[in-house]
């Protein structure tokens, strides 16, 4: 996966809720990124130092993220 942290500099103030919402995904379909490298894309962006905490309260809150249908090919 990349996150293009240019990007996510330039978008709202709100971009913790952009890449909560990554995470869910990838949380759901097993293939979430390792913390470091999560912490990596925030300090890349310039994010402040409280945005994991915020973004791991909105995983939390959004509850099971598995989907109903899985996107991956079946094996």
């Amino acid at each position: 996966m990349l996150i293009d942290t240019a990007g996510v500099r330039r978008s709202s103030p709100a971009a913790h809720v952009m890449l909560a919402k990554t995470m869910i995904e990838l949380i759901g379909i097993g293939a979430a990124p390792r913390r470091s490298l999560c912490m990596r894309a925030l300090r890349a962006a310039g994010m402040p130092a409280g945005t994991w905490h915020t973004i791991v309260r909105r995983i939390e809150a959004h509850g099971d993220p598995t989907p109903k249908v899985s996107p991956l090919p079946a094996r």
